[in-house]
């Protein structure tokens, strides 16, 4: 069978300490694109192909509308303190992808069980 899947990977060597740092607290166990790719191997896969998602589908087609979208939802549950932080850390991870995107991102891959 087939195996589809995405995973969170740093696609550079030794990032900045800041969005290190900040990977570290959110996902610290997050490879670099060439390990992910070596477990599936390694875990029986043959390897189909593989890319990196492109900066535009961040920022264009997933931070710019979710960020409008907290804008809206702000005003609306201006009284929801719970939201105000899920909204906060959210804009943290966009901005954070501003600045540092071309450090790490989404692997799409696709495999297929060699057994």
């Amino acid at each position: 069978g087939y195996l589809v899947l995405t995973d969170m990977v740093w696609l550079q060597d030794d990032p900045p300490e800041e969005i290190y740092n900040y990977w570290q607290e959110n996902n610290p166990n997050m490879p670099n694109k060439q390990q992910r790719l070596a477990e599936a191997q390694e875990a029986g896969y043959e390897m189909i192909n593989h890319f990196s998602l492109s900066s535009d589908s961040w920022s264009e087609q997933y931070y710019q509308p979710l960020r409008k979208r907290i804008a809206r939802l702000r005003e609306e549950l201006a009284w929801n303190e719970a939201a105000e932080k899920v909204f906060t850390l959210t804009e943290q991870e966009a901005e954070m992808y501003d600045r540092f995107g071309q450090w790490y991102g989404y692997e799409f891959i696709l495999l297929r069980k060699t057994d």
